[in-house]
């Protein structure tokens, strides 16, 4: 437990420090396990998200305004040119976490960054999960990732809180199809585990995915609005 309370406050002296600042100046997201974004992110994982300065806070969305593209090009023509892909273009795993970070230290996201919310029905794929991976776009039978489609679904239940929009909620209520249509981390066609790793608790969790969120994420939905 030191280790954790040292390694907490070690996390929170840094997010005061110049080179927090210098670094979301440079780039939002990397290095990546590094950079300003996965302290914020681990210290929201831990419920101690208030403990992020707000001038950091508000720096990471001003960044991301001026730095990301507001869309999720899923071909390469869709990408403006001199856009670096990987250092301007959200994935879902990001863009979901990012409300959820946003929305838990009391920062009006809706207003903030209007165009993120969007992405959580814009962008839901057929089967009821989203996508990290472009390709998946384009193909005539797309699939989803577990590990894309529960940051979203996170950020869709919690978006409800302010305000409720019906086309969410029909998201919403695919996206919970879909996470138990699986059983939590298994696939469809053979009923195999999907990835070894889903089946392990996971600290800290990040993006990644154990059937521990998504039963979470099940059990909060309950929660929310019981059977149906």
């Amino acid at each position: 437990m030191d280790h954790l309370e040292k390694a907490i406050k070690d996390s929170i002296k840094y997010l005061n420090s110049k080179e927090a600042k210098l670094s979301l100046e440079r780039d939002v997201y990397w290095p990546k396990w590094d950079s300003p974004w996965w302290h914020i992110l681990l210290l929201n994982e831990l419920g101690l998200i208030h403990q992020v300065p707000k001038n950091i806070m508000y720096q990471l969305i001003e960044n991301i305004q001026r730095s990301f593209l507001h869309f999720f090009p899923v071909t390469e023509e869709e990408m403006p040119k001199k856009t670096d892909p990987y250092h301007q273009s959200l994935c879902f795993c990001m863009a979901g976490s990012l409300y959820q970070m946003l929305f838990n230290y009391g920062i009006p996201v809706d207003s903030e960054i209007p165009w993120l919310r969007e992405w959580f029905t814009k962008y839901q794929l057929p089967d009821g999960g989203f996508n990290c991976n472009e390709d998946a776009y384009i193909k005539d039978h797309p699939k989803s990732s577990m590990t894309s489609t529960l940051p979203v679904l996170e950020a869709l239940l919690l978006a409800q809180e302010t305000k409720v929009i019906d086309d969410e909620l029909k998201a919403l209520f695919l996206g919970a199809d879909y996470v138990v249509k699986h059983k939590l981390f298994r696939k469809l066609s053979s009923q195999d585990v999907m990835n070894p790793n889903f089946t392990e608790i996971r600290f800290p969790r990040f993006y990644e995915y154990d059937y521990l969120r998504g039963f979470k994420f099940l059990y909060d939905f309950r929660q929310k609005f019981g059977y149906r």
